[in-house]
């Protein structure tokens, strides 16, 4: 298995997704249960962006340093940056989007140069 799913499937065993709602809803979130928001929150989804602002050489590897965000309509932003490799980042992220987009994946990221 991908390391996130081992993740997600070691927190599902530990009931961590039991406590998600309540611990959203803290923050302005409203969601049902770990994978499905309340009907009718569509202003209280939230949006998830990344962007790479630059790279640098560690220890003979390129490390990507990634600016993260979390917003939604009622709360206020939250950001931060973190330190990746390139390989994290494609196994992390990637390469679960191309998995759950399928053949829309060529669609949406076709110039992408990092997505080949």
């Amino acid at each position: 298995w991908p390391p996130y799913l081992r993740a997600a499937a070691m927190a599902a065993a530990d009931g961590v997704f039991d406590t998600l709602p309540p611990y959203l809803a803290k923050f302005g979130y409203l969601a049902e249960s770990a994978e499905l928001w309340q009907p009718g929150a569509q202003d209280s989804q939230p949006q998830l962006g990344f962007h790479v602002r630059r790279h640098e050489e560690d220890e003979g590897h390129t490390v990507y340093i990634v600016e993260c965000s979390l917003s939604i309509a009622r709360a206020r932003p939250t950001s931060w940056q973190t330190r990746r490799r390139l390989r994290s980042l494609r196994e992390a992220l990637h390469d679960g989007v191309k998995s759950q987009l399928g053949s829309a994946y060529e669609e949406h990221f076709s110039a992408a140069p990092f997505a080949h």
